[in-house]
């Protein structure tokens, strides 16, 4: 039997194409338009850089360790049930999984014009990594909070950049970043340093379009 790798490559593109034009790049995809709400959203960034440095390590961590004042751990409860709910609906009625944690948000420095119409202006996570939410009692009045170990660059973002702006990654280049910065998931470094790594990247890359980013 002979392989026709020429047409294998063909039907693994058409693929692609495919799987891209499926995303819908508009405000209401929070992968490249991201809003904090009360019922999809939680932020970390006021927590303890201990405690969520061990979160991100892949210690299962409770919210009471995470919000340590009372309205604080109130408000992420309520945040928490509504993100786990959408989380189960979304396993049950469609068979995939949505819970992530999101470091980093990259946006365009400044108005740009590509072609005839104005791109979309992104708001976009940077890293993501798989997050799992559960209720610790039946009261639902505290959760636990477990992040996977594998982390990988916002694959919409990339899809937006390449089709909004002309800004692509080799394939190559691609897996030797995600390889670099998934050989540091499981130890206590800085996020700041994994941020860095796949930052460093797209900015260079986006330069050469004449494309300024921001990292926030």
């Amino acid at each position: 039997m002979t392989i026709d790798h020429g047409r294998r490559e063909r039907v693994r593109r058409s693929a692609n194409q495919w799987a891209r034009d499926l995303i819908e790049l508009n405000h209401h995809n929070s992968l490249v338009s991201f809003r904090h709400t009360k019922t999809t959203s939680m932020e970390l960034s006021g927590c303890s850089a201990e405690v969520v440095g061990k979160l991100l390590a892949g210690n299962k961590t409770t919210l009471r360790a995470l919000f340590t004042v009372e309205e604080a751990h109130r408000d992420s409860c309520v945040r928490a049930r509504s993100i786990h709910r959408k989380i189960v609906a979304f396993r049950e009625e469609q068979g995939i999984e949505v819970g992530r944690i999101a470091s980093g948000l990259v946006s365009i420095s400044g108005r740009v014009s590509v072609g005839a119409r104005a791109p979309l202006q992104l708001n976009a996570p940077l890293l993501l990594r798989p997050v799992a939410i559960h209720p610790r009692t039946a009261a639902e009045n505290d959760f636990t909070v477990e992040v996977g170990p594998d982390i990988e660059i916002n694959p919409v973002l990339l899809h937006a950049l390449e089709r909004e702006y002309g800004v692509g990654l080799a394939p190559g280049q691609l897996d030797e970043l995600i390889g670099k910065i998934n050989d540091t998931a499981g130890e206590l470094i800085s996020i700041d340093d994994q941020l860095d790594q796949a930052f460093s990247l797209l900015a260079e890359q986006s330069r050469r379009q004449q494309i300024e980013l921001q990292l926030e």
